[in-house]
């Protein structure tokens, strides 16, 4: 039983592992599919088509053709928000690459601009305490 579970958990793991690998392309796809998806929705001519196909009223296809008119102007709104706010995403995201890479050439110049170790000065001759010197002067 103990061997079952590792095999079912090592398989899990990389079946887990895989779909991670597919997460961009699906991405891509979904994001295919959404355009394609909107382009047909937006398509008069595509929806015309299609309500055509269901042998419908003249009075049934108008109240239709209403309000799909009407769900095609709300999600061409959403569409331009979601666009619009895509766009400020990745502007925001090139900005902050942008500002990365600056402190790190700003860090990059504060290391190169650092004083080498100071040098340790050459011993110099130390004077007598103030009162000796007097002394001395005295006795001169």
């Amino acid at each position: 039983n103990n061997n079952n579970n590792n095999n079912n958990n090592n398989n899990n793991n990389n079946n887990n592992n895989n779909n991670n690998g597919n997460n961009s392309n699906d991405n891509n796809n979904n994001n295919d599919n959404n355009e394609q998806l909107f382009h047909y929705l937006t398509n008069d001519n595509y929806i015309k088509n299609l309500i055509q196909k269901c042998s419908l009223s003249s009075y049934s296809m108008k109240i239709i053709n209403k309000c799909i008119k009407q769900y095609q102007t709300i999600l061409i709104q959403y569409y331009n928000e979601i666009i619009n706010l895509k766009n400020n995403i990745k502007l925001i995201l090139d900005y902050h690459k942008d500002d990365f890479k600056l402190m790190m050439n700003i860090i990059d110049e504060l290391k190169r601009q650092q004083p080498q170790q100071p040098q340790p000065s050459p011993p110099q001759q130390q004077l007598p305490p103030p009162e000796q010197q007097s002394k001395q002067q005295q006795q001169q």
